[in-house]
């Protein structure tokens, strides 16, 4: 994963064998580095946190406006070659040059002064057992910057 000149991310995911029934857990988390009148710096709020398969993975963002529209800036075609497909078959997958808007609703609902965010999210195995192996694990801290 690589930050760009203009501000953009690419990235690339290998996938070395093919996963029967891939599944995502996605986190978003909101740090405030502001300290309160104590002098403690409050505990990280989660504003999203989703586990679903990955075939499954337009049927739960898009009751969520917010996030269904960065979902589709980064996934389409233009974008790479992530696969949403169950099984994920073995193969190079990745993202090129992903930006979001600044004028996102998404990017407007996250804005606060002084404050974190984190995405961390794992990829997943589904057994027949239902039991999720992992394999894969990712985080990205950014901050959301007000610029005139």
């Amino acid at each position: 994963m690589s930050w760009q000149k203009n501000m953009t991310l690419s990235a690339a995911t290998y996938v070395l064998k093919a996963v029967a029934t891939p599944t995502w857990h996605v986190q978003l988390l909101q740090l405030n580095t502001k300290r309160n009148q104590l002098g403690k710096i409050e505990p990280a709020k989660s504003l999203y946190n989703a586990t679903y398969k990955t075939c499954e993975f337009w049927k739960y963002v898009k009751r969520i406006r917010v996030f269904n529209n960065v979902a589709q800036q980064l996934l389409s075609k233009s974008g790479g070659n992530m696969s949403l497909d169950s099984p994920l078959s073995l193969g190079t997958y990745v993202f090129k040059h992903d930006h979001v808007p600044p004028d996102t609703s998404m990017l407007k609902f996250m804005y606060w002064p002084n404050t974190i965010y984190t995405l961390i999210g794992t990829i997943d195995d589904q057994r027949p057992d239902k039991t999720l192996e992992q394999l894969c694990h990712y985080e990205i801290n950014g901050t959301v910057v007000k610029s005139c």
